[in-house]
């Protein structure tokens, strides 16, 4: 495991310096809710690793982490989700402000836990995405964009996939170097 992580840093060490600014480091805050009726909002962030493939094409990871917390007679209880994706994103504009769409595939970790008990499960995901960023200086830069998620699971009962999905506005900040 060591030689990978080795590995990996020294690759992505020669192409940073290989091909400067073309990468970024994105932190953002937001929402993400089910689309189900009267589903409340979990509160988190995202971190996420973006390439420039070309002018117009990025690709990278994106990691996430929302929750809510709750106590009711003395109870506390809660539910969590954790996003993990791979994405892809087109922007339409150079310049400092660039629109663009966008694909993340992943999984999508979701928790809850009442006391002392916890559960979890894990679903595939797709979201499709839409944003903008804004390059406040030549690194520094305002990232606004809106998902639209799917996860999807097997019922074990009907024997067929199923799925539910998720909105979640978000505003961040990135560093490209």
């Amino acid at each position: 495991m060591k030689k990978i992580y080795s590995i990996l840093v020294v690759c992505l060490s020669i192409v940073s310096f290989s091909s400067m600014a073309q990468m970024s480091v994105g932190l953002g805050g937001g929402l993400l809710k089910s689309t189900e009726e009267n589903a409340e909002g979990l509160f988190g962030g995202e971190v996420n690793f973006k390439y420039d493939v070309t002018d117009q094409i990025r690709a990278g990871v994106n990691l996430g982490f929302y929750q809510k917390t709750e106590e009711l007679l003395g109870l506390k209880y809660g539910s969590s989700t954790a996003p993990i994706s791979v994405l892809g994103e087109y922007s339409f504009l150079e310049g400092k402000f660039r629109p663009y769409l966008g694909l993340h595939l992943g999984a999508m970790r979701i928790g809850a836990k009442v006391g002392n008990s916890k559960t979890s499960e894990t679903y595939f995901s797709l979201a499709p995405v839409v944003g903008a960023d804004y390059q406040v200086t030549d690194n520094i830069g305002v990232n606004f964009n809106f998902k639209y998620g799917f996860a999807f699971y097997k019922n074990e009962i009907l024997d067929e996939v199923e799925n539910f999905s998720t909105t979640s506005p978000n505003i961040g900040v990135f560093y490209k170097f």
